[in-house]
C-alpha cells in the first residue's frame, strides 16, 4: 500500500513539473521593438527623450513605455488618449 502511494505521488510529482515546463515555454513575452519594428503611429507618439530600446509591443500589438526616470511601464497613448496598437 505503501508503495502505491509513493508511485502515485511520484507521478503527480513528474506530471506537475512537465507542465510547469510546458507553461513556461509557451508563455509569451512582449516583445522587444526596434525602430523597424514600430509603426509609423506609435513613432510618431513617443516623447522625446525615449528611445527604441523603451519601448515593448505586446503579443496583442499595443505598444506601452518604459520610463527609466521613474521606473514605470505605460501604455503608449495617442494625442486623444488612446493606447496605440497594430
Amino acid at each position: 500500500m505503501i508503495r502505491l502511494r509513493a508511485g502515485r505521488l511520484g507521478f503527480l510529482g513528474v506530471f506537475l513539473v512537465l507542465s510547469a515546463c510546458l507553461q513556461a515555454e509557451t508563455r509569451e513575452e512582449p516583445v522587444e521593438a526596434g525602430w523597424s519594428g514600430i509603426s509609423d503611429k506609435a513613432r510618431a507618439a513617443l516623447p522625446d527623450h525615449i528611445g527604441p530600446e523603451d519601448v515593448l509591443r505586446d503579443n496583442t500589438g499595443c505598444y506601452a513605455i518604459f520610463d527609466r526616470g521613474d521606473n514605470w511601464v505605460r501604455p503608449l497613448l495617442n494625442a486623444e488618449g488612446d493606447q496605440i496598437c497594430d
